[in-house]
């Protein structure tokens, strides 16, 4: 099981070799339990079109989110794309369990945008 206090920004970037990871939201209740969200940004050269004639920064969005209980074991942990549905993560997987699942889901969402393109 996971315990909140492997789950921070530094050490998620750095293990899934990400560009930015950021805490998008952590709510503490007054029992010491609570939820929280990141964002994990994967930056690519250029930019892409955002419609309307804008262009924005060429990024990949992931989203990590979960609760905690009064001693910080996690449950209720999802990832997935930001603006997609996201998947559960079985509450018995350990920090190393969810990286590797996290790594070949953003691979796999990198080869479906490049078929995309084609």
């Amino acid at each position: 099981m996971i315990t909140l206090f492997e789950l921070t920004g530094v050490k998620l970037r750095k293990d899934l070799n990400a560009t930015r990871v950021r805490m998008t939201y952590h709510n503490k209740h007054k029992n010491g339990s609570g939820n929280f969200g990141f964002v994990v940004v994967y930056a690519h050269e250029g930019t892409k079109d955002a419609g309307c004639g804008m262009t924005v920064p060429n990024e990949d969005w992931f989203s990590l989110s979960g609760n905690y209980n009064t001693i910080k074991q996690i449950w209720g942990l999802t990832f997935g794309d930001y603006s997609r549905p996201i998947i559960a993560i079985p509450q018995d997987w350990s920090y190393e369990s969810l990286l590797d699942y996290a790594k070949r889901f953003i691979e796999e969402q990198k080869k479906i945008k490049e078929s995309d393109r084609t």
